[in-house]
């Protein structure tokens, strides 16, 4: 049986299965996540980086279901600063955005893309 307050031994691995279902694989320190690790969280969210005493801590990547990621840096469980990318790799930047504006509701598949349109249109009055 291991010792939960016992320090990771450097190379070891642990996975633990908390109630709420979410799994952490990495190492840890005192029974919590401490250092490089992988956690599962509910929804399919999963954080790839670094912990300390159980926080997001350092850099780390939080990949969505849909595709989408945030690559950022966590300080003791808060977000300190970051950057998300669509599935697409498209970066998210709240300043200078292009795409689907007021002006031009195109997406950005669209304007790399193009637009294609139908011969005929679905709906027929």
């Amino acid at each position: 049986m291991e010792d939960r307050n016992s320090n990771s031994l450097k190379g070891i691995e642990y996975i633990l299965k908390e109630l709420n279902g979410e799994t952490y694989k990495g190492a840890k320190k005192n029974g919590r996540p401490h250092g490089q690790g992988t956690k599962e969280l509910e929804g399919g969210i999963i954080y790839n980086g670094t912990f300390e005493d159980g926080f997001f801590h350092g850099n780390g990547t939080m990949e969505f279901p849909d595709g989408g990621k945030y690559v950022g840096i966590w300080s003791k469980g808060k977000l300190c600063q970051g950057k998300y990318f669509f599935k697409d790799k498209l970066e998210y930047s709240p300043k200078d955005w292009k795409y689907c504006t007021l002006e031009d509701r195109r997406f950005w598949d669209e304007i790399q893309k193009g637009l294609k349109f139908e011969k005929e249109p679905r709906i027929k009055p």
